[in-house]
């Protein structure tokens, strides 16, 4: 999921928005599994576990920031993982 920046993003507030979301819901949940900036830092991309993009859409939108206007669902795209270090750390 590429977030959009909703009416209030500023790079400033990217780099506030990190830092807010390492202990925030959808992280602890494992909704969020890695995210962070891209490219110049003026979009970020997240990867997240979910069945579909709606699930992804209702869980941002019941995000707090959605409802502020600071963040937004910009694309959604399926990836398939087929490369894992850390899938050969548990088998040796």
């Amino acid at each position: 999921m590429r977030p959009g920046g909703g009416l209030l993003w500023t790079a400033a507030s990217s780099f506030r928005y990190f830092f807010y979301l390492r202990g925030h819901h959808l992280v602890t949940d494992g909704f969020i599994l890695v995210g962070g900036p891209v490219g110049d830092g003026q979009q970020t991309l997240h990867v997240v576990e979910a069945c579909d993009e709606t699930e992804v859409r209702r869980r941002v939108a019941e995000d707090p920031w959605a409802t502020l206007g600071l963040l937004e669902v910009g694309a959604i795209q399926p990836w398939a993982l087929w490369l894992d270090f850390r899938a050969t750390m548990t088998t040796g």
